[in-house]
């Protein structure tokens, strides 16, 4: 793909960033490390780490996955699992199969 696309890195790394998560929800851990790794390694680009925005009291606030380093993490978390509890309590049924593992892991 490199050589097809020797232009198209950025793209490229969201390929394999997409590929190595449906790796990982089909329980392929290990090969989605190893395949993300290598891959990105070989494009030599650095993956952007995914970010979602939320509004607090009048205020947006950017959060990155895993993040807790904003001040009030805490508090964001915590209305976050309140939102969940009382999603379950409405019926909601989470369906994790999708998700993928943490970038530490």
């Amino acid at each position: 793909m490199k050589t097809l696309f020797p232009n198209a890195k950025e793209s490229l790394a969201a390929g394999v960033v997409l590929l190595s998560n449906i790796y990982s929800s089909l329980g392929k851990h290990e090969e989605a490390k190893t395949f993300r790794s290598n891959q990105i390694e070989e494009l030599g680009v650095k993956v952007k780490v995914g970010l979602s925005w939320t509004e607090i009291k009048g205020h947006i606030v950017q959060l990155k996955v895993h993040d807790h380093s904003h001040p009030q993490s805490t508090e964001i978390y915590a209305k976050i699992d309140r939102l969940k509890s009382k999603a379950i309590e409405n019926g909601f049924i989470f369906d994790s199969s999708w998700m993928t593992r943490s970038l530490n892991e």
